[in-house]
């Protein structure tokens, strides 16, 4: 059985994300990285905002502009 993978382009950032690292994404800029410190990573500062994240992060499947499909395999 093959299964594939979407790769959409995130505009924000000009990069290529699966929805599942995208959604990573979100919940990394929204952690803590311990209680009342500052957020875990200033990397991820900015997708804690983003509103496709969040979707991503819930499991949902918002639209985005999928550029490419990863085909997955199973070996015989």
């Amino acid at each position: 059985m093959n299964s594939a993978t979407e790769v959409f382009a995130c505009e924000k950032f000009n990069i290529k994300l699966t929805r599942d690292a995208c959604g990573k994404r979100y919940v990394r800029g929204n952690r803590r990285a311990y209680p009342g410190g500052q957020l875990h990573s200033e990397m991820y500062t900015p997708c804690s905002k983003c509103v496709i994240g969040e979707l991503h992060a819930a499991g949902d499947m918002p639209d985005v502009r999928v550029t490419m499909l990863i085909q997955k395999g199973r070996a015989a």
